[in-house]
């Protein structure tokens, strides 16, 4: 595959419109009967399991019935004994926290506002420091190993983490199974969170760390240049597979024309990773696309069979005509700091974020573009992609687990309550509180997306296969749709996925 260059980008025929259109419409088409359910208003709630382990640590798993709680080697179990520090004691309590080059930027201060609040809510029980671990954005990071401090434990009482990593700190038994903690704690109310949320906390359906912040996956739409090309936004509930393909073909320039610019009717892009530039970033990950087609990957069966469906060929066909048919993938040289000057010029139609971190404030800023804030599009009945990128969990080398889970449930607390998007439910109005940001059609948008959400449960190196196998296989490697989509499948098989 030739990337287009802008001068080389030709309007796509009336034919290959068609075949898009049928494509989009085939996946509707073929949408399950719980998105049907939606549509009537009445949402079917994906039940989403945990990754599936390594085959011995599935064994251990199943070999022990819940809830007893297994005691290995590095690991010790809950206790019930002692008692909790008293008032003013200032018990150190440690936090890991992965810390990129320059600072991890997202989640300290949000976690800083939630350490002093914790604090006060516990008459200074605890004083929380926070231990900062090299990391990067790349995806062969190992948190197990980073985090370990040499005897197999893990450095600090506390691991804050992304769900990315879950699995692979559980399968380092670096994490402690806080389902005796919660069986015991009578303010813990499961049926405070959104639904499906608690689940992706759990692998083999042991319950190692707390959602605390969701990430849900949007599409940021350019007021401005939607009406410069003539272009009607549609209400969100139409905002479908179509509609978004028709909107990035609509607002798409052409600077050969008379009159035309060279503004991106989507942000499509695949990039050297920044922290990590042997390895790739996408701006527009397939993966969404895909999970808003067929639902949770992995299954709940822990497998991505799905990926050989015709569904599955339709959605990578989708994002081949984006890329390729319609020329919307920039160049390979095209860099990061070129493409963010682009967007805050107001030159880039849509752009594909998710909510997480703190990431909203320069999405609707006054002094950018007039950007509004939409669902990522439904390409059938997947429901809608969100990712969790904050958790909590307690490290396997902490003294006193029971001192340690009190200290987590106060820290979670406080953080629920500056998160832009808690994983406890919130109405509208009381988003809108959080974030005065929101608009209400925002707020109550960001409300349906976590009432039907699909949570995004892949590993770091399963998400890096999507990215370098599908996405850079298109957009880079001149590769067709279906040798794109086998050499995901492929790689995911040498990585040890069910498929």
């Amino acid at each position: 595959m030739t990337v287009h260059s802008r001068a080389e980008r030709k309007e796509p025929t009336v034919a290959q419109r068609d075949l898009t259109r049928r494509r989009v419409l085939g996946l509707a088409a073929a949408a399950s009967v719980g998105a049907l359910a939606t549509a009537c208003g009445e949402p079917e709630i994906p039940k989403i399991q945990p990754p599936v382990l390594p085959s011995t640590q599935r064994a251990e798993s199943a070999a022990t019935p819940r809830p007893t709680v297994v005691v290995t080697a590095g690991e010790r179990a809950p206790s019930r004994e002692g008692s909790l520090p008293e008032a003013g004691a200032n018990r150190p309590i440690s936090i890991a926290l992965p810390t990129f080059a320059g600072g991890n930027w997202d989640v300290e201060p949000i976690l800083l506002s939630a350490e002093l609040a914790a604090r006060q809510d516990t008459d200074a029980r605890y004083k929380f420091t926070r231990t900062p671990l090299p990391s990067n954005f790349g995806y062969r990071w190992d948190y197990a190993a980073t985090v370990d401090d040499g005897s197999g434990n893990a450095r600090t009482d506390l691991v804050m983490l992304e769900q990315w990593d879950l699995a692979n700190l559980v399968a380092g038994r670096k994490l402690l199974p806080l389902d005796e903690h919660l069986a015991s704690d009578s303010t813990f109310n499961p049926g405070g969170y959104w639904p499906g949320v608690l689940e992706t906390g759990q692998v083999e359906g042991v319950q190692y760390a707390l959602p605390v912040a969701a990430a849900p996956w949007i599409t940021i739409v350019n007021r401005d240049l939607a009406a410069a090309a003539d272009y009607q936004i549609p209400p969100r509930s139409a905002w479908d597979g179509q509609a978004f393909v028709e909107a990035a073909l609509a607002m798409h320039g052409d600077p050969e024309a008379p009159g035309g610019s060279d503004a991106l009717g989507l942000l499509l892009n695949v990039e050297p990773m920044w922290g990590a530039p042997d390895q790739l970033w996408s701006w527009t990950p397939s993966f969404l696309f895909l999970q808003s087609a067929l639902g949770s990957l992995p299954d709940s069966q822990g497998s991505f069979a799905s990926l050989r469906s015709d569904p599955a060929k339709a959605i990578a066909e989708v994002y081949y005509d984006l890329a390729t048919t319609y020329g919307l993938a920039e160049s390979a040289e095209s860099s990061s700091g070129n493409l963010w000057y682009r967007y805050v010029q107001g030159k880039i139609a849509m752009l594909i974020m998710n909510l997480g971190g703190l990431s909203f404030g320069w999405m609707t800023r006054s002094s950018g573009p007039d950007n509004v804030l939409y669902p990522f599009p439904r390409f059938g009945g997947g429901g809608a992609p969100v990712s969790i990128w904050m958790m909590m969990g307690i490290g396997n080398g902490t003294q006193e687990p029971k001192v340690t889970y009190d200290a987590l449930r106060a820290l979670d607390r406080n953080t629920q309550r500056v998160a832009n998007v808690p994983t406890q439910r919130l109405s509208p109005d009381e988003l809108r509180h959080l974030f005065a940001g929101y608009s209400e059609e925002a707020a109550q948008m960001v409300v349906d997306i976590m009432q039907t959400a699909t949570y995004i449960t892949v590993d770091r190196p399963q998400w890096g296969a999507f990215v370098n196998q599908l996405d850079a296989g298109i957009i880079r490697d001149d590769l067709s749709a279906n040798e794109a989509l086998s050499a995901l499948i492929q790689r995911l098989e040498a990585l040890g996925a069910r498929i």
